[in-house]
């Protein structure tokens, strides 16, 4: 049996909602809100209630986590430590985006706040334009914005489930996580296909030969050549069942389009 989670209840996420909306100038700077007194919630039920909540304290989350560099250097340890300490969730229970805006809200908003601080714009002259702009950037990294807003933008879901498709390619590939780590998101081109894609880091096993191909061949990851690559790969994964193949056959695959992509 799962472990039961603790779940913001859903008008508490309204409520924060709507609070980004009118203030996400709140969501910047050093200073943490206390979001209970900043957001107008009648019922006061912040959470739906779980006598077993498995989760860490803040204190532990935040203690697995980077403190010296907030930028994507750190995402592959990041990603590893915090899906290590939150192991007892199931995916089913990490697709809720409850859990996510509860954990980036309170005990991770710290993190949150340094790792996705506003971007720098060049100066609008429209205020609403700005405020949008805001709005939109509190929404993309403190809410969940569709299936791709788990694994891809949410500050704190992001490191889950990029933890756990590591650890599942490394245990395919045989290989270290922190090595597949580094390897897989040390280049936006190669995190954006082998992690954030559903498509393809749903096939662990087409992503560990891809891994392994890369390590032996840092000439694959030059971003016209990946591209390449993935491109051809896509375009046969639409003709033949990638993932029916027997190893040897999927290798061979991956093997032949890495080497024309290399003389083209």
């Amino acid at each position: 049996m799962s472990p039961k989670i603790r779940y913001l209840h859903s008008s508490a996420v309204r409520a924060l909602s709507d609070n980004a909306s009118e203030n996400p100038e709140h969501y910047e700077g050093p200073n943490l809100v206390d979001w209970r007194e900043e957001c107008s919630l009648p019922s006061g039920q912040w959470y739906i209630d779980s006598r077993e909540n498995p989760l860490p304290s803040s204190d532990e989350l935040q203690s697995c986590l980077q403190d010296t560099d907030y930028g994507p250097a750190s995402d592959a340890q990041d990603s590893l430590a915090l899906h290590s300490v939150l192991q007892m969730i199931t995916p089913q229970q990490a697709a809720d985006h409850r859990l996510w805006v509860g954990l980036a809200h309170f005990e991770l908003n710290g993190y949150v706040r340094n790792r996705w601080p506003p971007r720098k714009l060049k100066p609008i002259p429209d205020p609403t334009k700005i405020k949008n702009q805001q709005v939109s950037h509190v929404r993309t990294h403190w809410f969940v914005r569709g299936a791709r807003g788990l694994v891809r933008d949410n500050g704190v879901s992001r490191l889950w489930w990029m933890g756990r498709i590591l650890k599942q390619i490394a245990k395919e590939a045989e290989l270290d996580p922190d090595e597949v780590g580094q390897t897989l998101l040390e280049r936006t081109d190669v995190r954006a296909q082998l992690i954030e894609r559903p498509a393809t880091a749903s096939n662990i096993r087409l992503a560990a030969e891809i891994t392994k191909l890369i390590r032996s061949d840092k000439q694959l990851i030059q971003r016209a050549r990946f591209r390449r690559w993935m491109i051809a790969l896509n375009q046969l994964g639409g003709i033949i069942l990638l993932d029916a193949l027997r190893l040897d056959e999927l290798r061979r695959v991956v093997h032949e389009q890495a080497n024309l992509a290399l003389r083209t």
